[in-house]
């Protein structure tokens, strides 16, 4: 009866403490998919208000206004990113993302393009390296042919360029 007993116990206590190791690696496994899903979020943001702020550069090299409505989806998205970092504390580069939003310790949008740049380039072999690595050659390709004046580039069909 008293080894019954001391069996039993001992199932308890390794099922109780199986149950526990599981608890925490699900934990884990749950706040790395939270802060990949975040990062994530706010490269492809990050992307968007750098896509729209090259519009800003050149009306700042041109001396002219900045649409209202590209002003509005600037700030907005940049507040999204805001929200999403202070959701999500422990990302990287944290601090490099929030300064070039929010400070105007840059003197000209040209710099604050530049600074996003790299930021996006650090940020983003964290998101999707891959991705990344396709991309630059593909630049690096599309400028070589602008440099040769090809007719295909100037005249082009590609639907990122439309």
């Amino acid at each position: 009866m008293f080894q019954a007993l001391i069996g039993f116990a001992s199932g308890v206590g390794v099922t109780m403490i199986g149950a526990v190791i599981s608890y925490v690696f699900q934990r884990r496994a749950e706040k790395r998919h939270r802060i990949e899903e975040t990062q994530f979020q706010v490269y492809m943001k990050l992307l968007d208000v750098y896509s729209l702020y090259f519009w800003v550069v050149s009306k700042e090299l041109r001396g002219e206004e900045i649409r209202p409505e590209h002003k509005r989806r600037i700030r907005n998205t940049a507040w999204q990113i805001a929200d999403l970092l202070r959701f999500e504390d422990s990302l990287l580069y944290t601090e490099d993302i929030l300064r070039v939003l929010m400070s105007n310790e840059y003197p000209t949008a040209k710099v604050r393009y530049e600074e996003m740049d790299k930021i996006l380039k650090k940020f983003g072999s964290l998101v999707n390296p891959r991705y990344q690595r396709l991309i630059k050659s593909i630049s690096e390709n599309n400028v070589i042919r602008i440099g040769t004046r090809e007719r295909s580039v100037l005249k082009s069909t590609t639907p990122a360029s439309m």
